[in-house]
This record gives C-alpha cells, structure tokens and sequence, in this order.
C-alpha cells in the first residue's frame, strides 16, 4: 500500500471564528473519522496539501503523522473549497484500517466505438460514469476501462457487467452504464 504523508497538529473544535483564522495563517482544518470511532480534529498545512494532494486521485491514502508521534491512515472523503477563490477550506478523511475493506468511487472509462454506432447508425449514451465499489486499501483502481467495440445497437450494460477484478460491486448491479440506441428508419 502506497501512501503519501502529512503532518498535522491536533485542534479543538473552534469557532467559525477560529477556523476562519486558521485558514487567513495558511492552514486549513479538518477531520478524520469511522464508524465507531472518536473523531480526530486537526490542522493541515495548506500548501503541503495542496502540493501532495491531487484532486483526480481522490482515493489516495494518506498518513497523517499528526503530533504527538501518532500515525493514521486515511483517505480523502470531501474536500471543501471556497466558492470564489477555490482555496481549500475543510478535509474530510475517512480512517482507513489496512485489514479492512473500504468502499470508495472510481470512474470508468470507455474504451472504442461500438458496432451498434460506427456500422449500424446507433446513438451510444453513457450513464454511469463512476462505480462504487468495495476492495482492500491496498487494491484500490484508479479506474476501471470497459471496452465497447463490440457492442451492437439497442444494447443496454450495467455496472455489474464491468470486470471488477477483487473488488465487490456496492451499486446495484441494475445500475446501468451505457445504453446503444438505433432510431426508427424513416419509410
């Protein structure tokens, strides 16, 4: 399992006043938590964050060393930014145990032109264009690739159809991904 580190410090949980004050002197709050699990409250620098976190990757694990010598991992779960200047205001981490599965989403991305739109004049739509799934931290895709060359027209996909390798599908399986349509001909 590969993980990038952030130090952070413990904070109380503050004001809006105090969380404003922190993020005016280059810091931006945050919180880490799990089911059944006190919350941890701390502080990010705001540079390091944004040199260490980058936002297509949004299921990177990180270990925050926070002070005081603990170790977490986590892994980003909401990431809140101003509506203007798009700075990060507030992290939301998610604890992560290594032994443990965690669900999280990941795009899929198509791959060709189906039969049923370059041969047979179909419409091709897609629908879903990210799963969720549940896998271990240490296996979790960047994305998935679904091949769509041999699709034919009036062919609907679900995400279960998707090749998920270890991981377990947390959609319904009737979610559906693509659909390959093919008008009416005109007499």
């Amino acid at each position: 399992m590969e993980t990038t580190t952030l130090k952070a410090q413990l904070r109380d949980s503050g004001t809006k006043g105090q969380l404003n004050a922190m993020r005016r002197g280059g810091s931006i709050p945050a919180v880490c938590y799990a089911d059944k699990q006190e919350p941890l409250l701390v502080v990010l620098d705001e540079h390091e964050f944004n040199v260490r976190w980058i936002p297509g990757k949004k299921n990177s694990i990180f270990t925050l060393d926070v002070e005081g010598g603990k170790k977490v991992n986590v892994i980003v779960h909401e990431v809140q930014r101003d509506v203007i200047s798009q700075k990060v205001t507030h992290v939301d981490f998610m604890f992560v145990d290594e032994n443990k599965p965690v669900q999280v989403t990941v795009p899929v991305k198509l791959v060709g032109i189906p039969v049923g739109v370059k041969v047979e004049g179909g419409v091709m739509y897609q629908d879903a264009y990210k799963v969720r799934i549940s896998c271990m931290p240490g296996a979790i895709p960047s994305g998935y690739e679904f091949d769509v060359s041999a699709l034919p027209a009036n062919k609907t996909v679900y995400v279960s159809d998707i090749a998920l390798g270890d991981a377990k599908l947390v959609d319904s399986p009737r979610k559906v991904l693509l659909r390959i349509t093919k008008g009416r001909s005109e007499s």
